[in-house]
């Protein structure tokens, strides 16, 4: 047994204390060059894409669930001009495109920032803003149209905005 005890004490003397410095190697990396991102009023560009999707979009009908221009909801139309227009992948749903980017408030809404209404107890509804006082959206009513913000229905149903796009400051 005291052999035993003796042998197992020895293989920890010579194995546990492995005094070897270990030199970390550090490698240079190359952060890539990014562009100047332009001002608010700068953001023509953004506005341009929209107006583009808008005028490849106009009036295609409403429908719940829809993703082609022979009907689209509002959702999927944000989706779809995000992802073809900026190359910016959303989620599917309304509730889950709520919770992309950062909350933006209301009075300092941009060209491209994500805004979302409550239209009913459990439905939703998106839009683009495409213009200052203005949005983009797959309208239940009209199809795929721009609306005024300070309209009396949109205006008592604002819920949230978000921005996104990572060029806007």
């Amino acid at each position: 047994m005291k052999i035993f005890f003796l042998f197992i004490v020895t293989i920890f003397l010579f194995s546990g204390c492995s005094t070897r410095t270990v030199t970390p190697q550090y490698q240079e990396i190359q952060t890539p060059q990014i562009e100047e991102v332009p001002p608010p009023e700068d953001n023509r560009w953004v506005r341009e894409v929209l107006y583009q999707k808008y005028e490849e979009w106009d009036s295609a009908p409403y429908k719940r669930g829809g993703r082609s221009k022979k009907g689209v909801d509002c959702s999927s139309f944000v989706q779809i001009v995000y992802k073809d227009g900026f190359g910016v992948e959303l989620p599917r749903t309304t509730g889950e495109q709520a919770l992309q980017g950062y909350d933006i408030k209301k009075n300092a809404l941009q060209v491209g920032d994500l805004i979302f209404f409550k239209t009913g107890t459990k439905s939703k509804h998106a839009g683009i803003i495409i213009e200052e006082g203005k949005f983009l959206h797959a309208s239940t009513d009209t199809g795929v149209t721009i609306s005024q913000l300070n309209n009396p229905y949109w205006k008592n149903r604002y819920w949230t905005s978000r921005r996104v796009l990572p060029l806007l400051p």
